[in-house]
């Protein structure tokens, strides 16, 4: 799936997140920031941090209840040893709802009673020490939780890339029946969405025998991106190597085989984003500009018709 590389405006964190999230806000999952995920990928400078540790809630301490002192001695008894109750003596002509209405009185001021005698008393401070721990687990889940969250947010769609990529190749032509090396050809790659602060200059890219000096100031704008340049050997052969393998484009220009086609205005608007004087540095060559994902090693052959 197309990515888009950047680091992290915060602390600098090299991310990749999926193109289709290109101007979403993710959390950065360094420094928890939120930060915007640009239109097109950036160089990376650092590594995502490991993981955070998983924090255990801390062990709820054992309640500490004060002996009871201003409880009643309880003695035992017999609820038959409780003096009978006598019932109401109701007048003659009292009907039988305010019996049952006397009866049920009676009954609950035996309940009462009862109650009185059984009732356990605690002081203040063990219900503030029961109410203090209560408050402290709950503050312990609150904070775990969201550093769950935290560390949890995004973090499917956000991936640290940090490791390089090889790209190894040969560029031929066809002369008759035969595929010939086309020693000389200028290949290289440039990563999509990062480009120049000045569009480069293309006076030392074009194709020719010697191969590229790595102190050119060209060749070294070019990988300060991110990308690499170089011309085939007599073989045809080429080698190119990034320090982070993603989405690029491949930009190939045959030394030996001319063509007579103009430019695709698609590709010359693209290759414009990189350099200055596009239709200078392709002339009337053939050129191939494609996109490729770069991961660990690739092969590529490129034949010119």
């Amino acid at each position: 799936m197309p990515s888009v590389r950047f680091n992290c405006p915060h602390c600098k964190l090299g991310l990749n997140v999926p193109e289709q999230r290109s101007g979403t806000d993710v959390r950065c999952p360094r420094c928890k920031e939120t930060v915007k995920v640009p239109l097109a990928s950036e160089p990376l400078e650092h590594p995502a941090p490991p993981a955070p540790p998983r924090i255990q809630p801390p062990p709820s301490a054992p309640v500490k209840l004060e002996p009871v002192t201003e409880a009643p001695a309880i003695e035992p008894s017999s609820l038959s040893a409780s003096p009978p109750v006598s019932p109401p003596v109701l007048e003659p002509g009292v009907r039988d709802e305010q019996r049952s209405e006397h009866e049920n009185e009676s009954t609950r001021q035996r309940v009462d009673n009862l109650g009185r005698q059984h009732r356990i008393n605690l002081p203040r401070s063990a219900i503030y020490i029961q109410g203090g721990l209560l408050a402290a687990v709950g503050l312990a889940g609150l904070f775990l939780g969201l550093l769950i969250g935290w560390s949890t947010s995004d973090n499917g769609m956000v991936v640290a890339t940090q490791k390089s990529a090889t790209v190894r190749g040969r560029i031929t032509y066809a002369e008759g029946r035969f595929d010939t090396p086309d020693p000389g050809a200028v290949v290289m790659v440039l990563p999509r969405g990062t480009f120049p602060s000045e569009r480069i200059p293309i006076e030392s890219l074009k194709p020719g025998i010697a191969p590229f000096d790595k102190d050119d100031p060209t060749v070294q704008e070019i990988r300060r991106m991110g990308g690499d340049v170089a011309r085939t050997k007599e073989n045809g052969q080429f080698l190119l190597r990034v320090s982070a393998g993603g989405s690029f484009y491949l930009l190939a220009i045959s030394q030996n085989r001319p063509s007579d086609r103009a430019i695709q205005p698609k590709d010359l608007d693209e290759i414009s984003n990189y350099f200055r004087g596009t239709s200078d540095l392709i002339g009337q060559q053939s050129y191939r500009w494609t996109r490729e994902t770069l991961k660990d090693t690739r092969t590529i052959s490129i034949l010119f018709p």
